[in-house]
């Protein structure tokens, strides 16, 4: 039982062989880091960031929620310096293992961020893996973190350009979920950057280009703004004006407090899949 344990130190019992003990023990880290035991620190946060990869490669399905509530929770207060050197094999995990299964909502978030924390660049790098991917979810689910992170971030901090090349195909996907996302990504980038990317669609059906040009265009969730490194000469500028959604961006931006995110998101009630044994590969071994 978890409670055999109990008087162990956290460290201990955040690698034991028991997915029980791990579950319990990836809680109690992720209520230490989210302030639920006491005041967030970022120190505690800087010690703790070399477990939290080997958190999300836990193959035991009953850790799996445990793992990203603690990651999410450890992103909220963590400093970039501390972020930058487990950054990539966070990333990894989270679009790899975790964004295409059952706790989507809270892998997206924790890319989100991982963006937002200093670690845009191993994000960019995993979605962009993730949308090549042969297999069906990984690439929707890639699609709709893609979307989501131009939304929620805007074009300055996420650079979506380079999915043009891999959309006139995902469009025609033979998987419904994959079409689907790969028009809401569509979508978003049509808010952020203008109706120009609809001409960078080489190879889309013109039909399908009307209807996602008579598409609505998705809510602003961040100030509208364009990467600030793009010039005349950006695939996307065909000079016909500002992005499509730019007069929503003419209304005074209110800043918002931060978003306690394990309040927002949904937790299960427990899961009744077969729990794995713990293996101790680094990250490396596994993919």
């Amino acid at each position: 039982p978890a409670d055999d344990q109990s008087g162990k130190p956290l460290g201990d019992r955040l690698v034991a062989t028991a997915p029980a003990v791990r579950k319990a023990a990836y809680l109690e880290l992720a209520a230490i880091l989210g302030g639920e035991s006491g005041p967030p620190d970022a120190e505690a946060a800087a010690e703790h960031a070399d477990h939290i990869p080997r958190l999300l490669a836990d193959r035991a399905p009953i850790c799996h929620e445990g793992a990203l509530d603690a990651t999410i929770a450890w992103l909220e207060y963590v400093s970039p310096e501390a972020v930058v050197g487990v950054a990539g094999a966070v990333a990894k995990a989270l679009m790899e293992k975790h964004a295409p299964g059952k706790y989507q909502p809270k892998a997206i978030a924790a890319l989100l961020s991982l963006l937002r924390r200093g670690g845009a660049e191993p994000v960019q790098s995993a979605l962009e893996a993730g949308i090549r991917s042969k297999a069906p979810k990984t690439c929707a689910a890639a699609l709709k973190a893609s979307a989501e992170a131009l939304l929620e971030c805007g074009a300055a901090a996420f650079d979506a350009s380079p999915h043009l090349k891999q959309l006139p195909a995902l469009l025609q996907h033979r998987d419904k979920s994959v079409r689907e996302e790969a028009a809401a990504l569509v979508g978003a980038m049509r808010l952020c950057l203008g109706d120009g990317v609809l001409a960078q669609l080489k190879g889309a059906p013109e039909d399908r280009i009307n209807a996602l040009r008579e598409a609505p265009l998705p809510e602003p969730r961040a100030p509208l703004e364009t990467d600030p490194s793009s010039t005349a000469t950006d695939p996307t500028d065909t000079g016909a004006g500002p992005p499509a959604g730019a007069a929503a961006a003419a209304a005074p931006h209110v800043a918002m407090p931060p978003l306690d995110l394990l309040a927002k998101l949904p937790r299960s009630k427990g899961s009744k899949e077969p729990a794995d044994a713990w293996e101790t590969q680094t990250l490396s071994d596994k993919w």
